[in-house]
Order: C-alpha cells, then structure tokens, then sequence
C-alpha cells in the first residue's frame, strides 16, 4: 500500500502506481484535489463504502479509464474529477448505447443524457455536479428533489430551452455559472433556506424579469445577474455582507432594488450600467463602494450616501446624469477620482467637515451646480476637479487648502466671486482657463492683490505684471508654451511655489528689488531658462547651480538694480564659476556679460586661453574681439599669449 497511495488520515493525497484495476483502501473518506491525475494505466477504479468525496480533478486526464464503481455514500464530485477520460466521454457524447437519463456516482447525479427534455432528480441525491446538464439544450423542465444540497458548477449552464425553475429549500449552494447562459430562462423561484449563490449563476440570463432573494442568503457571489437586461426588479432579504463585483452590471432594464440593512459593502461595478435605475438608498453600514459601482446609470435620481461611508473608489457615480442632489458625509475622507463626474443635473452639493481630498476630475461636468462650499480641513483639490461646472457663480476655499490641481475650475464660464485663502501653497496650471467672467482685459486672473493666473485665447512671448498686484500665487504662469519672457512689476513681492514651472520657451525672467524668497522649483521644468534678474536676492539663495549661473547672467545684464552689498556678493561667486558662466554666455552669445566680466576685471589670465579657444569655435566674433580687447588692455604681454588672434 505504501509504494502505491500517499495517504493523510482519511485523504488519499495521491496515487503513484501503475496498475490498470485500483481499488481505494478502506477507511479513506476523501480521494484528494488531482489525486490520480494523468494516470494514464488506469482502467477501472473502485471505491469502498468509506469514500465521501472526489475533489476537483481527481481522475482528471486518465486516459484509459473506462469504468468507476461507487457505493452510496459518495455525496460530492469535485469539478473536472472525471474530465478527459473515456468514462466521462462516453456519457457526454453517447446517446445510443446509453438508455438511463442520469449516470450517478454514489448519490451525485454526474452527467444526464444530451437530449434530455425533462429531469425529474431521484430522492436520495445529495449533489448534482458541475457540468451535469450543461449545454442540453433540448431541456425543458428540471424539479430538484428534497435530498439535493448542492447544485454545481455550470450544473445547468446553457440549457437554452429552460424556461422556469425552482429551486426547493433544501439546496443549499448553487455553483458558479449554475445557469450561466440560458437565455430563455424567464421565472426563477428561490425558496427560503438557500444560503449560498456563488458567482455569475444566473449571469446572461436575459430574459429574467424579477428576483426574490430569500432571507436565508448568507452569501451572494460575483457577476450573479450580469447582463440580464431584462431584470427590472430585485428584492434581497437576505442577511448579505456586501453585493459582489459586477453583481448586476449591464441589467440596462433594472428599475428597483431592495437593500437589506446588513450590507457594508458594494463591489466593483455593481450596478454599472443599469441605466434605468432610479433610486440608491444604501443602507446605513455600508462603508465602502467599489469602482464604477454605479457609473452610467443615467436615471438614478435620488442617491443616499451613508453616515459612515468609509471608502470610496474611482468612477463610483459617474454619469449619474439626473441625480439631483450629493451630500458627502464627514466619514469620507477621500473623494476620488471621477467620482461624480458626468452628473450633470446636480443642482446642490454638500460637502460635510471631515473629507480631507478632492481627487481629480471628482466633480467635473456639474452643469447645473450653481454653489459650492468647501469646508475646512480640505487640504487638496486635484486636477479638473470642478472643471466644466459651468452654472458656478461662488467659489469659497477653505484657509486648510494648501494643493489646487491643474484646471481646477477649468471653464466654469460663469464663475464671478471667489475667495482664495493665503494658505495654497501649490498651484497647478491653469486652474481658471475659461472662467471669462474672472479674466481681466489684459488676461490677467487677479483677486485681493494677487496674480492666479494668465489667460490669452492667442499665446505671447512677453509678460508683464500689472501694478495692481503684489504676490503671484504658487503655478500663476505653469505652462505658458508661448512665454519667452517674464517682467514682474516693482510692487512684486512675493513669489509662489512652482509659479513659472514648464514653460518650456522661457528664456528671461525679471524680478522685483522687494522680491527676497521665492517657493519651491520655481523654474522647474523650464528647458530654455537663460537670465533671471534678481536684484534681491543672493547667489546662494538659489538651491541649484544651473539656477545659480543663471541669475549671474541676469546680475550681468541688470547691475544698475543691484545694491552695492548684493554686487559685491556676484562679484565673488562670478569670480569663482568664471569659466561656466563665460562658457554659457558665449554659447548664448550674450556680449554684453562678457563685456561686463571684463570690464570688472573677473575673469582670470588662467582662464582666458581657454575662453578664447571656445568663442572662436563657436564663431561668436564680437565676443572673440571683447576677449582680445581684454588681452591687450588688462592682462600683462607674455609668449603665452601670442598664439591668440582673430584669425
């Protein structure tokens, strides 16, 4: 026995043998998962009175196996135990040498015949296993008997002439894609003490038109009535956990359901697409709803979101075109993205004390929201999040705001009164593009003093900052793709974070004397950068040496801004990046840098040659001249020096 069966107490893990005739030891009660899988010697097995159970694929691919001899106590057959073999083929492909409606396994009902109309299942079958009546299409009527506890995977999948079933009490589990398929099926009575439906049972079941679940459900699986598009009224009393991922998805006639009080959960795709559906009232534990659990149904008009809703996923009411009215209650703290977009009816929106994150696009195509309050402990609204809400006229931000995503509040066309706080620390770009009535004549966004943003229908290459203003907010100028040059007013004071980032064409940038800070990467992304004037600021203000080269270009070009105290400052950090600076000005062409190192004495006899040799290759010949001038006029006449000319 031991160089044969590998046995655990009462389960026979697996077969190692090579005889053609097996019979199973007594005591063992369970032949295990893939147990005598690809036994291909094997001709006929026997079971004693002990066995139980055959778990999935226990004989699976044993192909020679043409008989199986089983007592009553087998109660359970696994899927595909007997897939591949000549005993399973026979019965699913032989209808001539094959009189009896059923092959039975113990008290499994195994196979019916392919041409079966009617099935009447005997007293005394505990199981009808997976795949038993799949594809006989001829079935026309099935009446489960008292014994049955158990339907099986795709037990009755595809029996296109099945028109009604019930489905007795006593069952107590129906598998996976039971009834997966059969399309004719109109009338399903499920009685009371049915615990379990696994998933995608009753899925593409199209012509179902209603369903009462029982209180007895404990457990209601994935996919389930997926696509039953002529579902249009649900009824669950049983004491459910959640509605599983893609329950009801595409039932495009679904009108009604009844919620048990129990649910705390809504999966993914739920109700996707169930475009006739009107009304959502969730149940009071529910705390979280799944992605796009309810995206695309058009005609749900009346939405109750829980007190303590805890989660919410992407997509999770989008194009929900006539619901009416949102409350987020406090217990949510992330909005997500796309939540809501696509609601275009909503007319009130109220946001409780408590959610911290507006996610992108989470509001976006609101037509008809005319107000909206966000309150305080918002810390972050992200891209597009209110875009297209073109019916808005008010817009208060909370003083917590400290992020205000790219296009925020993009072409909200009748926006007019607006209060931003001080504390938004980053500024995406283009947070108000299309919000004419914020746009002044000269495109600039400006509210309390302070520049948000430039808008033009056409793109420029210059900007200057009107004196009206004193502080440009964080992402005032981000991506301006046209802009090479920027001036900001004498009154400028106050420089945001990322407030000229990805402006990929910006060359020059001129800053106020009162400007002594500037935000975070205030240039970042910006390729092209040349100069940046600041007269007052320090070289070693600026974090990266790029920056830093920079604003000695700029000192160069602006001196005459610069107090005595910053000059002498540039004078020494010029002295000690001679070369880099020298080097970016002559590739740039800039003469009138090079001309004012020279002229100041900066640039080093050890250095010049060099210099020299890089403007003569790069043909820039005014500056070869200035070097040259400078040679004659500053640096003492030595051998060294000779080699060096005009030509």
């Amino acid at each position: 026995m031991e160089t044969k069966f590998i046995i655990e107490g009462v389960l026979l893990k697996r077969y190692i043998g090579e005889e053609h005739y097996v019979t199973i030891p007594e005591g063992v009660k369970i032949i295990g998962e893939e147990a005598f899988k690809d036994c291909r010697s094997l001709y006929e097995v026997t079971l004693p009175e002990s066995v139980e159970r055959l778990e999935d694929a226990a004989f699976q691919w044993c192909g020679s196996l043409q008989k199986v001899f089983a007592t009553n106590s087998v109660i359970h057959i696994g899927r595909d135990v007997f897939s591949g073999t000549p005993f399973y083929k026979f019965y699913c492909e032989n209808e001539t040498d094959w009189q009896e409606p059923f092959c039975l396994v113990g008290r499994c009902l195994l196979r019916a015949r392919r041409n079966i109309r009617q099935a009447i299942i005997p007293e005394g079958i505990t199981e009808i296993a997976a795949d038993a009546f799949a594809g006989c299409v001829l079935l026309n009527e099935v009446r489960i008997s008292s014994t049955v506890i158990s339907l099986g995977w795709r037990a009755f999948k595809e029996c296109t002439g099945l028109t009604s079933l019930v489905i007795p009490g006593n069952v107590k589990i129906v598998g996976w894609r039971c009834f997966l398929g059969c399309l004719r099926l109109q009338s399903v009575e499920l009685r009371e003490g049915i615990e379990v439906l696994e998933g995608g049972v009753f899925s593409g079941c199209r012509r179902l038109t209603g369903m009462f679940l029982p209180a007895s459900l404990k457990h209601l699986g994935s996919w389930n009535f997926f696509e039953c598009n002529n579902l249009s009224n649900v009824i669950i009393r049983g004491n459910l956990d959640g509605i599983g991922d893609w329950t009801f998805a595409g039932c495009s006639n679904l009108q009604q359901v009844s919620l048990p009080d129990s649910l705390t959960y809504i999966g993914v795709e739920a109700f996707r697409e169930c475009i006739n559906l009107r009304t959502a009232l969730l149940p009071d534990k529910i705390v979280k709803i799944g992605r796009r659990a309810f995206a695309g149904c058009h005609c749900l008009a009346q939405l109750h979101l829980p007190k303590q809703l805890a989660t919410m996923e992407d997509d999770a009411f989008a194009g929900c075109w006539d619901i009416k009215k949102i409350s987020i209650p406090g217990s949510l703290k992330i909005i997500p993205y796309q939540a809501f977009s696509g609601c275009d009816n909503v007319q009130k929106l109220t946001i409780a004390s408590g959610v911290k994150v507006i996610e992108d696009i989470a509001f976006s195509h609101l037509c008809h929201l005319r107000q909206v309050i966000i309150p305080e402990g918002v810390i972050s609204i992200g891209k597009g999040a209110f875009s297209e809400c073109n019916s808005m006229e008010k817009l208060a931000l909370p003083t917590s705001l400290q992020s205000l995503g790219e296009r925020a509040f993009a072409n909200c066309n009748k926006l007019q009164q607006l209060i931003l706080p001080d504390s938004i620390k980053n500024i995406g770009a283009h947070v108000f593009a299309g919000c004419t009535k914020l746009i002044a004549a000269n495109g600039y966004i400006i509210f309390a003093n302070i520049i948000y943003g430039f808008e033009k229908e056409q793109p420029v290459e210059e900007l200057y900052t009107p004196d009206n203003a004193n502080i440009l907010a964080s992402g005032a100028f981000c991506q301006q793709l046209g802009v090479q040059q920027i001036k900001l007013s004498a009154k400028m004071n106050i420089v945001g974070e990322g407030a000229f980032r990805s402006c990929p064409k910006l060359r020059e940038v001129y800053l106020s004397s009162a400007i002594h800070d500037l935000g975070k990467e205030p240039f970042r992304d910006c390729p092209s950068l040349l100069a940046v004037s600041a007269p007052g600021m320090e070289p070693e203000d600026f974090a990266e040496d790029d920056l830093r080269l920079a604003v000695a270009l700029g000192f160069c070009r602006t001196v005459e801004k610069f107090e005595p105290r910053l000059v002498q400052l540039y004078h020494k950090y010029i002295a000690s990046n001679c070369s880099s600076l020298v080097k970016k000005a002559i590739n740039a062409n800039l003469l009138d840098v090079v001309v004012y190192i020279t002229k100041h004495n900066l640039l080093s006899a050890e250095l010049f040659p060099e210099l020299l040799i890089v403007a003569q290759q790069a043909n820039t010949l005014e500056i070869v001249a200035a070097l040259l001038d400078y040679r004659k006029l500053q640096i003492a006449a030595g051998s060294q020096f000779t080699k060096f000319s005009l030509e």
